[in-house]
């Protein structure tokens, strides 16, 4: 449990830093990515790709996980991601529904969101 925790927090810290070069320490190959707002990406270099090309425009501020919960293969973590994308600021609460491989790595993973009352980056310091 603590070592799926460990990476999943790796992976959020490889936002943070905008560091690409750790995916694959994270999904295995055929791993399939789902966002919150439906967008897919299948296998891993489609998983490169699209976070190389959201950096183009965006930066993580803040990707704080609150809890996690597990079932077998399956971790669940809730957090709270701030972000600016195109000089918007952005909070909001999610929650990570992911599937491990018996290497340890996610082989599906499902993001859902909810904003945060007012949506404001004021809302932060609350957390």
């Amino acid at each position: 449990m603590r070592e799926r925790q460990s990476l999943f927090r790796a992976y959020c810290d490889a936002w943070l830093k905008r560091d690409s070069s750790r995916l694959g320490d994270f999904f295995a190959d055929h791993v399939v990515y789902i966002e919150s707002d439906g967008s897919r990406y299948e296998g891993l270099n489609a998983v490169r790709d699209w976070f190389s090309g959201w950096m183009l425009h965006g930066d993580v501020l803040l990707w704080r996980v609150h809890r996690y919960t597990h079932q077998g293969r399956v971790m669940i973590a809730e957090w709270t991601f701030r972000c600016r994308y195109n000089d918007t600021e952005s909070l909001f609460d999610g929650v990570s529904v992911m599937d491990f491989d018996n290497d340890g790595k996610i082989i599906r993973l499902r993001e859902y969101a909810g904003k945060l009352p007012g949506n404001s980056a004021s809302t932060v310091t609350q957390l």
